[in-house]
């Protein structure tokens, strides 16, 4: 597994020339590449990158572009990745596809997620990704038909940035940005028991539940009305620092008074 090319067959560069899975031996270490077929032909001259071809390193762009995957994934799911999910559905998505920077994503796992990349072609600063549908509803775990066919092509910047006598691939998007996950995690709780009143349930018998005071679900629920724009910053980590849920709950919500009167005419 450790010397599998994960992105074999899946590659192509400006030209539409395939990336062939390669490798060289140096000082008894192995060392892999995704090189462009023409200059393995001899058509080409050996280059990091430009017009005469690709020779990327097959680690670095095999770790980044399964980061900038997942990140895309989290960013849309609550969005608009999926046909009309529940906030229960959103969720167990997110428990998904939750890695921990830390610890880092398996190479099992990291196979899983590359497999959903369809095709990705390289171009000069940037990587324009097609996500095959099957392969990410297998990931999630919904039906395909439900999936967003916008949302499973992208692109991504990227980069080479000399280290010494060494080029580094640089891939946009895997710093993540601050994406606040207790914040997320209550308006998702929120609009569960929004959902719950909607359904005749009072507050009293939601609190008793989920084992919390009746003082703590009022607190929470106003969550489920935060305005639309507002909540996209949040799921996308674009809020001002400081926005928590203990701010929204201490200060007056920028909340969307439409949904707020449809709640009261249910009760």
């Amino acid at each position: 597994m450790p010397n599998t090319s994960l992105l074999a067959g899946k590659l192509r560069d400006e030209t539409g020339d395939r990336l062939t899975a390669s490798h060289a031996e140096k000082k008894g270490r192995r060392y892999r590449y995704y090189v462009s077929s023409r200059l393995i032909s001899g058509k080409g001259q050996t280059a990091e990158s430009v017009s005469n071809g690709w020779r990327l390193p097959a680690k670095a762009l095999e770790d980044q572009l399964g980061k900038v995957v997942l990140a895309h994934l989290r960013k849309h799911v609550v969005a608009d990745l999926l046909q009309q999910p529940s906030t229960d559905e959103i969720a167990r998505i997110l428990r998904i596809l939750d890695c921990d920077d830390a610890t880092g994503t398996s190479r099992q796992e990291l196979a899983l997620i590359l497999d959903g990349i369809e095709q990705a072609r390289v171009t000069p600063g940037e990587i324009k990704i097609v996500l095959q549908a099957d392969a990410v509803a297998a990931i999630l775990n919904v039906p395909a038909d439900r999936l967003n066919a916008e949302r499973l092509c992208f692109a991504t910047a990227f980069q080479f940035r000399k280290r010494g006598v060494e080029m580094k691939l640089v891939v946009a998007h895997t710093e993540q940005k601050a994406v606040d996950q207790v914040l997320i995690r209550n308006i998702a709780r929120a609009h569960r028991y929004h959902d719950a009143v909607k359904e005749g349930f009072t507050i009293d018998e939601i609190a008793a539940r989920e084992n919390l005071s009746r003082t703590r679900i009022v607190q929470l629920i106003d969550l489920a009305f935060l305005a639309p724009a507002v909540l996209q910053s949040i799921i996308w980590g674009e809020q001002p620092v400081g926005l928590t849920s203990e701010w929204l709950q201490r200060n007056d919500l920028p909340i969307d008074w439409r949904a707020q009167r449809r709640l009261i005419a249910a009760l």
